[in-house]
């Protein structure tokens, strides 16, 4: 049980450090990083997507992500709602 205990607090720890050294710590944002949150917009869904892929190195999957947000972000700026998001909404992006 303490092995466990202090796994899953190094996980922890590591995501904090990550975030903090980042810039981009909240516990809204820490939970979203471990998955254990809701994104309340796809910009932060996104965000935390490319923050977990570059964590595991998968720079390729990450520049993705990060092209498709900066074409939603240019499209509907800052904070856009997962409800806004249809297939005509990306028909348009």
């Amino acid at each position: 049980m303490r092995r466990d205990i202090q796994t899953t607090f190094k996980i922890i720890d590591d995501a904090v450090k990550k975030l903090y050294r980042d810039d981009m710590f909240t516990f809204d944002m820490l939970n979203v990083y471990l998955g254990k949150g809701n994104a309340d917009t796809l910009n932060t869904a996104f965000t935390a997507k490319i923050e977990a892929l570059k964590s595991d190195g998968a720079i390729g999957n990450m520049l993705n992500y990060q092209c498709a947000l900066r074409s939603f972000e240019a499209f509907a700026g800052n904070g856009i709602d997962f409800d806004d998001v249809t297939v005509e909404w990306l028909k348009r992006v």
